[in-house]
């Protein structure tokens, strides 16, 4: 797909000059993916996966009044993965792998470009312990080759407590690596802000548990959760100093060295008839520091509704996310943090089944174009643009 991004700036030195910067972008995505069955042979009984998936963002640069363009940018990421399933006696044990490959081109980078590597393999056990009880134990190794390695464990139970009720719970560690934009010396343009990487960033490791209880009755389904996530070296941005032009500024990456997030979600579905469904969910979330602050860009409240629907050979759906109660960082540091609008986002999706195996579809995300920073110009970050979406999808 493509955009642009067009900003009001000025020169930070010489002659200051106002100017129109626009950035034109480039996406490119690419997937493919293999599923198996086995009935014969070593894998006899076994359920087999592997997905690559490719993408590419191309950033080019342009300005008015001859003032002199940021370098050309490209970034690139491929993964492959795969995993194998297989169930004997009261277990169904999992096998899977990922590998994962990012590089950022820029001029301005020694020999023009920067790489990472992640690989990860992983393995789980689904354990039947009762007619009632399941227990699944998972155990996840990442190597990443300018972080090191983690070991991120998980163990989650789901207990059948009456008909139509369903109590479940678990914990589970995580390991989240920055990305190349976010470590790589030197500073990038995302609309009219400049980020500065930070090559000192360090991974972000987390502790969450959560419980919840779910009921099923006649096709409606009610679950309602808690969590719980305690995150070391949280991953923030952070504000340098204001731009040039009112609204704009320099920002970088810094780590948090502690933060909890806590919340409750509760969802409801329902089939409507006449092939018509409907899903509502809500949620609340208290992010703080390690000092008991609250953390800054994310909402207090979210609330999402879905309607779909399928008939023959079509299906369509309607989604509608909301969110309130988002704390903004003020251009100047001293200033205390401001309430942000709220903010919805519509999307859609119509498709259709040419064949067993063949379906079209057509989808479309943020449908009102919404532009947070036209709600409020403490928004730095741009969101993407009206997007539609044409695929062909394939399954042999």
């Amino acid at each position: 797909g493509d955009e642009t991004r067009r900003a009001d700036a000025r020169e930070l030195r010489g002659a200051r000059r106002y100017h129109e910067t626009v950035n034109d972008i480039e996406r490119r995505l690419s997937s493919v993916g293999w599923e198996a069955d086995w009935s014969a042979g070593l894998l006899a009984g076994s359920a087999t996966q592997l997905r690559a998936y490719e993408s590419e963002v191309d950033v080019v640069n342009t300005r008015t009044e001859g003032v002199s363009t940021n370098p050309p940018q490209r970034l690139g990421e491929q993964v492959l993965e795969g995993q194998a399933r297989r169930a004997f006696g009261g277990h169904a044990l999992t096998l899977g792998f990922e590998a994962r490959n990012e590089s950022l081109r820029d001029p301005g980078l020694p020999g023009g470009e920067s790489t990472a590597r992640q690989r990860a393999v992983y393995l789980q056990d689904e354990i039947r312990l009762g007619a009632s009880l399941d227990l699944t134990l998972g155990l996840r190794r990442d190597d990443h080759h300018l972080f090191g390695s983690e070991w991120s464990p998980r163990a989650y139970a789901v207990w059948r407590a009456a008909p139509g009720w369903t109590v479940k719970g678990g914990f589970s560690h995580g390991f989240k690596a920055p990305n190349l934009k976010q470590i790589v010396p030197g500073e990038r343009r995302e609309g009219p802000n400049v980020f500065l990487g930070n090559p000192d960033l360090q991974p972000e490791t987390s502790d969450g548990a959560e419980i919840g209880v779910a009921w099923t009755a006649g096709g409606r389904e009610l679950q309602a959760m808690v969590f719980e996530q305690r995150v070391r070296d949280l991953i923030e941005v952070v504000f340098v100093a204001p731009g040039t032009v009112p609204g704009t500024g320099t920002y970088t990456y810094d780590n948090l060295e502690r933060a909890t997030l806590r919340g409750l979600e509760i969802a409801y579905a329902q089939p409507l008839g006449a092939g018509f469904s409907t899903q509502v969910s809500w949620t609340y979330l208290d992010a703080r520091d390690g000092d008991g602050e609250r953390l800054l860009k994310r909402p207090r409240h979210g609330v999402g509704a879905r309607l779909d629907w399928a008939g023959g050979a079509w299906k369509a759906g309607l989604r509608l996310d909301h969110t309130s109660g988002e704390k903004l960082p003020q251009p100047v540091a001293t200033l205390p943090p401001q309430r942000g609008p709220e903010l919805t986002r519509i999307g859609a999706h119509l498709a259709r089944r040419l064949s067993d195996r063949i379906e079209l579809s057509l989808g479309v995300d943020n449908l009102t174009d919404l532009r947070p920073a036209d709600e409020s110009p403490l928004y730095t970050q741009a969101e993407p643009p009206r997007t539609w979406r044409l695929a062909l999808t394939g399954r042999w």
